[in-house]
């Protein structure tokens, strides 16, 4: 599946399972998800708790714990999640990374 193709699932998946949930409750969930995938980064440069191989393993998991939280934020905010990312990356390809902003 490309990912665009999962934002369906995860848009009934999310209505089903969490029908009183808020925008702002999915934006927390977001954030915390981000937070996880950012600490396997911090443990897997310092090796602390594990190996490098080991933290490289759930960040793998926090990644699409991220995709997740991120569609489903959408489904909450009324956005089209898959035209979101592709209109940004048009404007995003298009950027200059070496250009003083």
């Amino acid at each position: 599946m490309y990912l665009s193709e999962y934002s369906g699932p995860i848009h009934a998946w999310v209505r089903r399972h969490f029908p009183g949930t808020t925008v702002e409750h999915r934006a927390l969930i977001l954030a915390e998800e981000a937070g996880e995938a950012v600490r396997c980064v911090s443990k897997m440069v310092t090796g602390s708790r594990g190996t490098p191989e080991e933290w490289r393993a759930k960040l793998y998991e926090e990644i699409g714990d991220v995709f997740i939280a991120l569609a489903a934020l959408a489904v909450y905010a009324d956005i089209d999640f898959d035209q979101a990312v592709e209109d940004r990356w048009v404007t995003i390809e298009a950027r200059d990374p070496h250009a003083i902003r």
